[in-house]
C-alpha cells in the first residue's frame, strides 16, 4: 500500500487506493455501531471506527465545506475526532 500526504494550511490530505484503507461497510455493521464511533454522533454521520475511516471522514468533510454543505465548525469536531482516532494532536 502507498500513500500520499499533502499539506495544505495545515490541514493534511491523503491519497491512496481506497480498498486499501477502508473496509466496506454493510448496513448492518454500520447500524450497530455506537454513536461514539462517528464523528457526528447525534446524526450517525462520519463513522470513524478505524484508521482508515478516520482518515476518510477528514477527507470526505473538507470536501463538504468546500461545497458548501458543510460548516467549519462541523469540520473541526470531525477532525478532532478523526484525530483522535489516528493518534494525532489537533
Amino acid at each position: 500500500m502507498v500513500v500520499y500526504c499533502q499539506s495544505i494550511e495545515n490541514k493534511y490530505y491523503f491519497q491512496a487506493n481506497q480498498e486499501d484503507l477502508m473496509a466496506k461497510i454493510t448496513s448492518r455493521a454500520r447500524n450497530a455501531l455506537p454513536s461514539s464511533k462517528f464523528a457526528l454522533p447525534k446524526e450517525r454521520k462520519y463513522p470513524v471506527d478505524t484508521p482508515g475511516r478516520a482518515a476518510n471522514a477528514k477527507a470526505r468533510a473538507t470536501q463538504m465545506v468546500a461545497k458548501g454543505k458543510l460548516s467549519k465548525s462541523s469540520e473541526e469536531k470531525i477532525d478532532a475526532k478523526a484525530n483522535s482516532v489516528l493518534g494525532k494532536k489537533k
